[in-house]
């Protein structure tokens, strides 16, 4: 494992900090999309949130991508659904860092939500937090970093989404082939250890496994609160723009 994942994963285990429930009228929220990666890991992008509190310093990025790639037989389990993934809390300063680093574009859009969906999202991922709940089994279509960040925030606004309407939906393997152009090897292993499930069609809330779709769907989804709507992200703002 490089020093920069062991220093990633060492903050995000130690400074595990939660979400100031107490002033959720004070804090925003915005989910973070990182730029596919050059690795087998990262090709298909990234997600997160991030939560500040106006007037505290408090800046912190909740990433639901945290492993240790030098896991034994890592590609295999990765694309099979074996593989352990965890929770981690860290300064929003140290996330992008490392993206910078990597050399991937990030963007970033504020999640327009009521201080009372703020403060139950925030019950949520505290939740999730505890040492108990951190560690989930990684399924490369149904539960990853971009669906992790999905369900949490559908749970904490559920009864008033609107999802728009997908003409024609593609298969998990349509979606996917795009990326994994970049690694032939991939691409032929995935099509091999994904099998039949990958030719299922996706719909548009399955297609937000993908960390782009779910930056782009999120602008379209449409929030009702007393007969009112709006958007339930604002539009990408880019955080960091690498060519």
């Amino acid at each position: 494992m490089n020093k920069r994942v062991i220093l990633t994963l060492l903050a995000a285990l130690l400074m595990s900090a939660g979400v100031n429930a107490q002033r959720p009228d004070s804090a925003e929220v915005y989910m973070i999309t990182c730029a596919p990666g050059d690795a087998s890991y990262s090709i298909y992008g990234h997600t997160a949130l991030r939560i500040t509190v106006r007037g505290t310093g408090f800046d912190m990025a909740y990433n639901w991508g945290i492993f240790d790639f030098e896991t034994p037989n890592f590609v295999y389990r990765f694309a099979k659904g074996k593989l352990d993934y965890l929770l981690g809390a860290y300064p929003y300063e140290r996330f992008l860092e490392e993206y910078i680093a990597e050399g991937r574009s990030v963007w970033s859009q504020k999640l327009n939500l009521t201080t009372a969906e703020k403060e139950r999202l925030f019950d949520l991922i505290n939740e999730n937090l505890k040492p108990e709940n951190r560690k989930y089994r990684y399924d490369f279509f149904f539960d990853n970093c971009a669906t992790r960040v999905r369900d949490i925030v559908f749970e904490a606004v559920s009864d008033s989404l609107i999802l728009p309407v997908r003409e024609e939906e593609k298969s998990f393997r349509q979606l996917i082939d795009p990326y994994q152009k970049v690694l032939p090897w991939l691409d032929f292993g995935a099509d091999m250890l994904l099998g039949l499930q990958s030719d299922k069609k996706a719909t548009l809330s399955d297609e937000m496994f993908l960390p782009i779709f779910l930056r782009d769907n999120f602008a379209g989804i449409m929030i009702t609160r007393d007969n009112v709507s709006e958007p339930l992200a604002g539009p990408a703002e880019t955080v960091v723009d690498i060519p």
